[in-house]
């Protein structure tokens, strides 16, 4: 599968994903590769979603392979996570409610 996962369209994907889903009460920071992070905060209704680098509850890192890997559904959150290729720094809970978004955003990478 040949798919375009870039810093602008993986935040605009995951600020049109988060818009249609009860905001967390967390802010994320997800940082996977690109130039800038991509931030989440749910504090705030609708949600947000913007590459302006600050500090949130938790912050998920992980390389832009493991993140492709992901998106293509050839692994998953767990599997990286175990292989020490997905790391989780902070609020635990934030970020584990944070996945029911990006389970969305890689599920629509693949269809």
């Amino acid at each position: 599968m040949n798919i375009e996962i870039n810093l602008d369209t993986v935040t605009a994907r995951i600020a049109e994903i988060a818009a249609t889903l009860p905001s967390t009460g967390k802010t994320i920071k997800m940082d996977v590769g690109f130039d800038a992070p991509i931030i989440y905060d749910g504090t705030v209704t609708p949600a947000s979603v913007d590459n302006a680098d600050r500090d949130t509850d938790a912050t998920i890192k992980m390389d832009n392979a493991t993140f492709f890997e992901l998106s293509e559904g050839k692994t998953t959150a767990p599997a990286a996570m175990m292989r020490g290729k997905l790391k989780i720094i902070g609020n635990m809970a934030a970020a584990m409610n944070f996945q029911g978004i990006m389970d969305k955003v890689q599920r629509s990478y693949r269809g």
